[in-house]
């Protein structure tokens, strides 16, 4: 927000309900003579606001003699990947008392960043309660993190710090995988059509390749099973991936730490590499790929 009053591109867009006067009532354009400086502003006394409200929430608690109204138990989690989809699923103990539905939150490339609200079912949302759903816009190779909650419609809570009974919903951190899950896609006859990408990986655009992932390579056009030898160029081993989960892709490590790591840990330098396939049966070929670092 700093960077942005600076360039003076500054925007506001804070919506919440400050228990201090309006903003741009206290500082007046006097001080705050451009919508650039309302908008730093304004963001500053969002930090009030929060302040605030948690006192006002301490304090109510104390009142209420820590009779906390709880959130529906969260529901467990189990995820799945397919090659058109991936299925979020999970079960009941959330149902019973003001029960009202569920939240899925998704997260793209890393457990770790900005959980988007994807689905939601039951109270006023408009879809009927369910148990799963279809994650119908993931992409191949990419990497996908998911929670679920579970929300009440408020009527069996006690008026909360602003007068009315509010609807409570789970934590976000109680079923959070910490596992990826990634599109599968149906495993090839045959080595014939075997793919590396990206090919050439180009440190410059690795933003532009797996989003959270930026060293990611996989490999594409898999037979169900195979092992992938990867060489450098003057014929040394730096990695050996054993493919064996029955799909057709794979990738170089599966924690973002692995990825483009050679067997004892270290990071691959930049130059030609061979990546050899070789099926149990046998049968094997090989392709060059590019590392630009």
């Amino acid at each position: 927000m700093g960077r942005a009053w600076k360039a003076g591109t500054a925007t506001d867009t804070w919506t919440g309900n400050y228990k201090t006067p309006p903003p741009y009532d206290v500082f007046g354009d006097d001080l705050a003579p451009t919508d650039n400086d309302k908008a730093k502003d304004s963001w500053v006394l969002s930090g009030i606001d929060s302040l605030f409200g948690n006192a006002y929430a301490a304090t109510w608690n104390v009142q209420n003699n820590y009779q906390v109204p709880l959130a529906p138990r969260a529901p467990s989690v189990e995820v799945s990947s397919r090659p058109d989809k991936i299925i979020v699923a999970w079960g009941d103990e959330s149902v019973g008392g003001d029960f009202a539905g569920y939240r899925v939150y998704r997260a793209i490339g890393s457990p770790d960043t900005t959980f988007d609200l994807v689905f939601e079912c039951g109270g006023a949302t408009g879809n009927p309660v369910v148990n799963s759903w279809d994650d119908l816009s993931a992409q191949p190779a990419q990497e996908y993190y998911y929670y679920v909650t579970a929300f009440d419609d408020g009527s069996g809570n006690a008026p909360g710090v602003h007068g009315v009974s509010e609807s409570l919903e789970s934590g976000a951190y109680l079923n959070r995988t910490t596992r990826a899950a990634i599109l599968s896609t149906p495993a090839a006859e045959n080595l014939s059509g075997v793919r590396i990408v990206p090919n050439p990986y180009n440190v410059g655009a690795r933003n532009l390749n797996y989003v959270g992932v930026p060293n990611k390579i996989a490999f594409f056009n898999l037979p169900p099973e195979c092992t992938i030898k990867i060489y450098t160029e003057s014929g040394d081993l730096v990695k050996t991936i054993e493919h064996t989960d029955g799909s057709g892709s794979d990738s170089w490590g599966f924690l973002a730490e692995e990825h483009q790591a050679t067997d004892t840990g270290q990071l691959i330098v930049s130059g030609i590499y061979i990546a050899l396939f070789k099926t149990p049966d046998g049968k094997s070929t090989f392709e060059k790929f590019i590392i630009v670092r």
